[in-house]
């Protein structure tokens, strides 16, 4: 777990910008006998942080993380199930297990209830992709048989979307608690917005033309949010679409990030979340690596 580095104000001449204070390492969480871990997530509060290994789920309280001597965290509970994702919504847990299986906890009160579980009927595949809307509770998810469904963690209710159109899903994410964004790997068609009230699409497609994006370049990376939906090319490229204002603005877009085979360039973004305060973490790769879970697994079920 790290704290964030902070940036300078202001940009060069050349549009680089300085870091004003290092990131900071707190501390390191090892799993016991080199267990993998599969997924993680965070509390919307910054309280709580849960760990999927191969056979258990690790709920770690992070209150510990106040003491500037020696930051520390402890366990709180240690559920037995085999996951998938994790997804913090409003106060509780979503774990994806068993193909498609969601079950919700709350980690905050365990003495409240069992965990409620949300199961399909047909063969929905794995779960792949897993978010949480913004201040509804619900949670979206994609399979690997290319379906998206939506549980509402309230009404206890599940249902799965129509979206028949032939393209592949990469990613779905709520921008708010009505409007979903859907990730496609399709030039004309990369970007499409599900409006949940109608159970239709809105027709505002966004192609990679729109976003000024080359012809071989592909996004890799979206975070849909209202203040603005972040997309990450593959050529480092930053672009934020203002849905507020139905305009897009471009960012980080620098000439010299193309691509060079065998090789990644160190200051290339690859991955950009929100902060508040309209800050924005921007992840970006320092050594080459082997290939993560996530990247197999698009390459296997053809979501490249």
């Amino acid at each position: 777990m790290w704290r964030a580095a902070v940036a300078a104000e202001g940009a060069s001449c050349k549009r680089r910008v300085a870091l004003r204070k290092d990131p900071e390492k707190l501390l390191e969480i090892r799993s016991k006998n080199e267990e993998y871990i599969f997924s993680s997530a965070v509390s919307n509060d910054g309280c709580i942080v849960a760990v999927a290994k191969l056979n258990s789920v690790v709920v770690y309280s992070l209150d510990g993380l106040t003491n500037v001597k020696a930051p520390d965290v402890r366990v709180l509970d240690t559920l037995p199930i085999r996951a998938s994702a994790l997804v913090f919504c409003s106060h509780s847990l979503v774990v994806a297990s068993d193909a498609f299986t969601l079950r919700v906890i709350c980690v905050y009160d365990r003495s409240t209830s069992e965990a409620h579980c949300f199961t399909s009927g047909d063969d929905a595949g794995e779960v792949i992709r897993l978010h949480a809307g913004h201040d509804a509770p619900k949670v979206v998810v994609l399979t690997t048989r290319n379906d998206i469904y939506v549980a509402d963690l309230k009404s206890k209710s599940l249902h799965r979307l129509c979206l028949d159109i032939g393209s592949v899903f990469m990613d779905v994410q709520f921008m708010n608690d009505t409007t979903l964004f859907v990730l496609c790997a399709d030039h004309q068609r990369t970007v499409l917005e599900y409006s949940l009230s109608d159970n239709s699409l809105s027709g505002k497609a966004i192609s990679k033309e729109a976003l000024s994006m080359a012809s071989d370049e592909f996004v890799v990376d979206m975070e849909a949010h209202p203040d603005g939906t972040i997309l990450v090319g593959s050529k480092g490229t930053l672009r934020i679409i203002d849905t507020h204002q139905t305009k897009r603005a471009m960012l980080l877009v620098d000439e010299g990030t193309g691509a060079v085979p065998g090789m990644q360039r160190p200051d290339r973004c690859f991955a950009a979340r929100w902060l508040p305060g309209r800050s924005l973490l921007l992840c970006v790769p320092r050594l080459l690596s082997e290939p993560s879970l996530g990247a197999f697994r698009a390459k296997r079920y053809g979501q490249n």
